[in-house]
């Protein structure tokens, strides 16, 4: 075989190659949260909740729990008056994608009772949500 020839022969095939590489990688890229596939790390927080809503102290319970948690992000707990009465950072390698919170503030003193919000956080998104503390 021709020499020229084969080159000629190697050289469409590697361009036509390179085109269905580069379209399989558009297409993976256009179907894929970019943040999430760069950093590795799970940002989601569409899932997350917390639980026993409403809380009532002396229940039973001693803690709320937070799951579905993406892999790092913050909590910031509000009270019905605006106040942030606590901020948790967190960052989960464990595998569980849960937090438990002991129902106080940043003082370390119990929440009265009242109805909370809370803000939960990632690198690209925010939930909000209720919380109840009762006594």
């Amino acid at each position: 075989m021709d020499e020229l020839l084969l080159l000629k022969k190697i050289k469409r095939f590697f361009s036509r190659g390179c085109f269905y590489v580069l379209s399989i990688l558009l297409l993976v890229l256009s179907t894929v949260n970019v943040p999430e596939l760069f950093s590795g790390a799970e940002t989601d927080v569409s899932r997350a909740f917390a639980y026993p809503v409403p809380f009532k102290i002396g229940s039973g319970h001693k803690n709320i729990t937070f799951t579905n948690l993406p892999d790092q992000g913050s909590i910031r707990i509000y009270s019905s008056q605006g106040e942030q009465v606590r901020k948790i950072n967190f960052s989960i390698t464990s595998g569980s994608s849960a937090l438990v919170w002991d129902v106080k503030n940043d003082h370390g003193e119990e929440l009265a009772s009242d109805v909370y919000l809370f803000v939960i956080e990632s690198l690209t998104a925010k939930k909000t949500g209720k919380l109840i503390v009762t006594r």
